[in-house]
């Protein structure tokens, strides 16, 4: 993981990490400063400080000389084993658990920071509204943002620590995959302001209902202080359910019921986005913001109230949606031989995201074909069956012309489309990705519209390169 290539981290010293972590200093000076923090020694730059994570599958204690040979200026380590002779001239401090230390740097070097913090969860659009709040933050000032989607127990804590000093404000995705997972992150940023963008079924293998779901996702609000703003989705019951946990104020988003910040007049501009009237307490204004997905207003949404609670003005909400650019692979569009549209959506799928690419996919072709291409949906548990018929039947609903299938649910998606009307000529089943880019190649025609979709243990992104590369 690496965070801001181009310039330097606020700087601690061993001295701030032995009165974070509780460690001990083995060797090197209390007062060896560190520019950078890094856990992989592919990205390590010189002067920075190597976090020896240990895992499952892998212990980067095996990387302490390589870390060394980059010009670390000090390992942070798990362990007291004995070290090399050229380890002599860096800085050493033995913890614990790294991972947990790792988190409490983290925590340490957050409480410098007297800027805003705004942190995002949900099942949903959470890397789209962090991208949209940072944009709108950005436009007056310097906004440090999680890089991609590095939200877990890592890259929460190597976001923070990647500050520099011009950065006045800060944008933070928090993930999880399972239970307890929230809370301690949330306690790690201590952000000002937090969003719950929706409540889905993703991780439902792990957490078992919604409800376990919002408790989990409610972890963030119910971790802000009381002159902390929690903004929630007033057309999600899960999300709302949570209001009570929050101890300052609230800000509410929505399009559907009586909210804060609403959509007015929303108009969809094909494939640039959407254009509507934001509508707040402090007034409105006409708003133009990029992306192809139905859920591009709602997180929209939830970025505008997020920087309303931050303080900016809607004209700065303006400006931050004229910039915005919309993250790759997630409905991405990217254009083909013979006018083919390709959507590559394929960073991730649960049912309520598939939902909304085949809703989107079918307003997106107008009277042209659209072909959808989907792969499983991970972590659904007992839901699996029902979810992926239920995405065929929702294919079938929508009149896609082709389905492409694969992965080990692909019979249920296709017993579902089936039993809702589409012909067994319009399904292919392929279990394996170069085969099934072959087909989809083959059947391809002028001004085609084609969606990948499936969940990252699919690797359907290779889908998309493939297409790309023999169009």
């Amino acid at each position: 993981m690496n965070f801001e290539k181009n310039s330097l981290s606020i700087e601690f010293t061993t001295r701030d990490i032995l009165t974070w972590t509780g460690g001990n200093k083995i060797q090197g000076s209390e007062k060896t400063t560190f520019n950078a923090t890094s856990i992989d020694t592919r990205s390590l730059r010189e002067g920075a400080l190597f976090v020896a994570i240990r895992g499952d599958k892998y212990d980067a204690h095996n990387f302490l000389s390589e870390a060394m040979d980059r010009k670390a200026a000090g390992l942070l380590i798990s362990q007291r084993g004995k070290l090399p002779e050229s380890f002599r001239k860096c800085s050493i401090i033995a913890v614990r658990d790294t991972t947990k230390a790792l988190g409490d740097i983290a925590r340490g070097h957050r409480q410098s920071f007297s800027g805003t913090l705004v942190a995002i969860t949900g099942s949903n659009g959470k890397t789209t509204t962090k991208e949209m709040c940072a944009s709108i933050l950005g436009v007056d000032s310097s906004c440090l943002k999680t890089s991609g989607n590095l939200n877990n127990q890592f890259g929460v804590p190597l976001t923070l620590l990647s500050r520099r000093s011009d950065h006045e404000c800060a944008v933070i995705e928090i993930g999880m995959n399972h239970r307890g997972e929230i809370a301690p992150l949330a306690k790690i940023a201590k952000p000002n302001i937090g969003i719950i963008t929706n409540i889905g079924t993703a991780h439902i293998e792990h957490l078992g209902s919604q409800e376990e779901i919002s408790k989990e996702k409610g972890d963030l609000v119910a971790n802000l202080g009381p002159d902390s703003t929690a903004v929630l989705n007033a057309d999600d019951p899960f999300v709302m359910s949570q209001s009570e946990r929050c101890l300052g104020r609230t800000i509410t988003f929505g399009h559907e019921n009586a909210a804060e910040v609403m959509a007015r007049d929303v108009e969809s501009l094909g494939d640039y986005g959407f254009s509507y009237n934001l509508v707040t307490d402090r007034g409105s204004q006409n708003v133009k913001i990029k992306g192809l997905g139905e859920s591009t207003v709602i997180n929209s949404l939830a970025a505008s109230a997020g920087a309303i609670a931050a303080g900016v003005t809607l004209e700065q909400i303006q400006e931050g949606f004229h910039r915005y650019e919309p993250p790759r692979g997630r409905m991405e569009k990217i254009l083909l031989d013979n006018n083919i549209c390709l959507i590559h959506d394929a960073y991730n799928a649960n049912p309520q995201s598939v939902r909304n690419a085949l809703t989107s996919l079918t307003r997106l072709k107008t009277s042209n074909r659209g072909i959808a291409v989907l792969g499983d949906m991970g972590e659904l548990g007992s839901a699996s069956p029902e979810a992926h018929r239920k995405s065929g039947e929702l294919a079938a609903e929508l009149g896609v012309s082709l389905l492409f299938l694969i992965g080990d649910w692909a019979e249920k998606v296709r017993a579902g489309a089936l039993a809702n009307g589409m012909s067994s000529q319009q399904i292919m089943i392929s279990k394996d990705l170069e085969k099934l880019g072959e087909s989809i190649r083959e059947a391809l025609r002028e001004n085609d519209w084609v969606l990948i979709k499936g969940s990252r243990s699919m690797q359907m992104e290779r889908l998309v390169e493939y297409l790309v590369r023999s169009s």
